[in-house]
């Protein structure tokens, strides 16, 4: 996937504030990582709705981090509003 700077600043942009949100004894490097990386998924998928990527990131790595308990964007997000 390539992405052009200003999809890159708004998703770090997402990815800090989604950070943020996490208690400090979850701030770990894993947890970053996994944050990271769901957003990025989300995004290659054409998820660009900051707030359901940084729910989704949340959501995902809530608990032990593990995606199989958790639903799949498609599911989670079926009532939201269509994406651009």
């Amino acid at each position: 996937m390539s992405l052009d700077p200003e999809t890159l600043a708004f998703l770090r942009a997402i990815f800090e504030e989604a950070c943020s949100l996490l208690p400090p004894h979850k701030r770990t490097h894993e947890m970053r990582s996994a944050l990271a990386v769901d957003i990025l998924k989300q995004a290659a998928e054409g998820e660009r709705n900051p707030a359901r990527l940084r729910l989704y990131a949340l959501t995902l790595t809530e608990g032990t981090g593990s995606q199989s308990s958790h639903p799949t964007p498609k599911r989670h997000f079926a009532q939201g509003p269509p994406r651009r």
